[in-house]
């Protein structure tokens, strides 16, 4: 174990991961997480503190209002493909909402996740690098579109209410946004990938 540990510290103490822009994780074979760079630290609102040596999904739980989402099962399901097959697992966008800093509550979040094998300098898989966007702005209308999009049910001022040439002209932005941020994600996909294949094969870099 101790070889599987210094392979993922190696990782973790490199200057790619810990500088890096993208939001990285590190995990050993049983999930439980070795390390995360400044900008996962950020993008979660978790100190690094909070996540060492705790088990992934004792730290990232689902939201228990929204038990339809299985984030832990279907980011679960990606680890465990990763694991067996030793190739970078690519998930699609992915609700999975955290806890807010302090555990006051749940963020809603959507992320662009990819799970990456870590090998040792025998080639044995000893831990995975689960790299994240955070992809909400680009799937989300904001609290005034919302308010917009409502229909008017005479409970309310008019003017609150979107006219119907409003949420005509928002319905097209969310759909054009949507489409930029699908094409934005495939973008990343291969962008991301070959970043953390990098990161995962040559921790120096």
């Amino acid at each position: 174990m101790g070889l599987a540990h210094a392979a993922i510290d190696g990782i973790a103490d490199s200057l790619a991961f810990r500088a890096s822009a993208a939001p990285y994780l590190l995990l050993d074979v049983d999930l439980q997480i070795r390390a995360a760079n400044a900008a996962y630290q950020r993008a979660t609102d978790h100190a690094g503190s909070e996540m060492v040596g705790e088990a992934m999904f004792d730290v990232f739980p689902d939201n228990p209002r929204t038990p339809e989402v299985r984030g832990v099962q279907l980011l679960g399901e990606s680890f465990e493909r990763a694991l067996s097959t030793g190739r970078a697992d690519r998930m699609g966008l992915q609700r999975y909402d955290v806890i807010a800093g302090g555990g006051d509550g749940f963020v809603h979040k959507t992320w662009l996740p990819i799970n990456s094998v870590i090998r040792d300098q025998g080639g044995q898989i000893v831990g995975l690098l689960h790299h994240v966007e955070d992809v909400t702005h680009l799937m989300t209308a904001t609290a005034l579109e919302l308010d917009l999009l409502a229909p008017h049910d005479g409970a309310r001022p008019r003017a609150l209410a979107g006219t119907p040439s409003q949420v005509a002209a928002i319905r097209e932005d969310l759909r054009e946004r949507r489409a930029r941020g699908s094409r934005a994600v495939q973008d990343s996909h291969r962008a991301l990938e070959r970043m953390s294949q990098r990161i995962a094969i040559d921790p120096g870099t």
